[in-house]
């Protein structure tokens, strides 16, 4: 290979090199070998570096904080608000079999979405206020959310507030689209069943929403503060059997309430 042909060294790109030396009050004594048009302002390489990774470590920490934020906002879309964002699957204590079955039982149907199972049972979670039904489905919601999966937990005053609000002149969106974004989440988890005023309008609309999901397949839980003869009474047979389809099931939730604690 002729000399012509020979690859070039970086001090052959960079032209005449120079050493600079110095004495850095944290690392001592140091030597950098420069280009030669570089001033000799240069400091500490150990001190670039130094400054360099914290540089690295401050832009780390706030991308972990951006993300921490976003996920922060997708829940509290999901209805998950920042209260609740502890409450998982590993900070629910079971110390009775009753709750050892109701965690296990809504562990499993959250791990069911996100497998993309079909005929997925529902459940209903009955129990008094403050006894671990939040905790839960909060803990359900956060579950599928990490693994991707469309959660949603909503009360039920709040989904007909939305369809009513459909009614107004020049609203964004009609009745049909705000029932159809209810009906075709992954999991839908409607809370405080019996809150709502009972009347046929709001029955209507639970019961259109359920049987939606009902014919596709895709799982429901309600939350109530009701027995199983109140619930029936509040959304109708026709609910409460289509939920039972498929293995669903009813967990009651019995004890003192954990808010007192």
């Amino acid at each position: 290979m002729a000399d012509s042909e020979q690859p070039k060294m970086a001090g052959d790109l960079l032209g005449p090199m120079k050493t600079i030396t110095g004495n850095c009050p944290k690392h001592g004594q140091w030597s950098r070998e420069v280009p030669a048009f570089i001033d000799d302002r240069i400091t500490c390489q150990a001190c670039c570096d130094e400054k360099r990774a914290e540089a690295e470590a401050a832009a780390a920490e706030q991308r972990i904080e951006a993300s921490r934020q976003r996920r922060l906002a997708d829940l509290a879309e999901r209805g998950v608000m920042a209260r609740h964002v502890e409450k998982t699957f590993a900070t629910f204590i079971a110390e009775t079999k009753e709750q050892l079955a109701a965690r296990d039982a809504c562990l499993s149907l959250a791990e069911s979405v996100i497998a993309g199972k079909k005929r997925i049972p529902s459940l209903i979670l009955s129990g008094g206020p403050g006894t671990g039904k939040t905790h839960l489905t909060c803990a359900m919601v956060q579950h599928c959310y990490d693994a991707g999966k469309d959660a949603l937990k909503g009360n039920v005053m709040q989904i007909v507030r939305e369809i009513k609000a459909t009614w107004r002149k020049g609203a964004d969106f009609d009745e049909e689209y705000v029932v159809c974004w209810y009906a075709n989440r992954d999991l839908l988890i409607i809370d405080e069943i019996g809150v709502q005023f009972g009347t046929d309008t709001e029955r209507m609309y639970v019961f259109d929403i359920i049987n939606r999901r009902y014919e596709d397949c895709l799982p429901t839980v309600l939350i109530t503060n009701l027995d199983i003869a109140g619930l029936r009474n509040e959304v109708g047979d026709r609910v409460i059997d289509r939920l039972r389809e498929d293995g669903g099931r009813l967990l009651t939730f019995t004890g003192k309430s954990w808010r007192a604690q």
